[in-house]
């Protein structure tokens, strides 16, 4: 199990470090995920957070320590739970079709992070030293 959930990590890391990158670049295939019209500088900042979210994800797939995905889980949990929210009813009140589908994933992503956050509760870390 933790094989395959460390290469889904590996995976889910690395698409969002290129989205990234793609967004930084403005690059069309990467901003045309985005559900509302975009200027240069909101894209930057999605990548930002993009990147933010994407190295912690690197990180705990390459080091195999999957119990410290619990706060990452929390934060993803709570960020895409508002998403959907919102995205949901700025599309129920005339906003752009493309935010439900957006709402959708947004709500996924919150569940499956509620997984992983279950999941993650139940391993004990593996390294076990205490912070300098």
């Amino acid at each position: 199990m933790q094989r395959a959930l460390r290469a889904g990590l590996l995976v889910v890391g690395i698409l969002s470090i290129v989205f990234a990158i793609g967004f930084f670049l403005q690059a069309p295939w990467a901003t045309s995920f985005w559900p509302v019209k975009a200027a240069r500088l909101s894209n930057i900042f999605v990548s930002s957070i993009l990147a933010a979210i994407g190295t912690p994800i690197l990180w705990i797939a390459l080091s195999g320590e999957i119990r410290a995905i619990a706060g990452g889980a929390i934060n993803l949990i709570l960020t895409n739970g508002a998403i959907a929210f919102a995205a949901y009813i700025f599309y129920r009140d005339g906003g752009p079709a493309a935010l439900l589908p957006f709402s959708a994933i947004s709500a996924a992503i919150a569940i499956v992070c509620l997984g992983l956050l279950i999941y993650s509760q139940r391993l004990k870390f593996q390294d076990n030293r205490s912070t300098p």
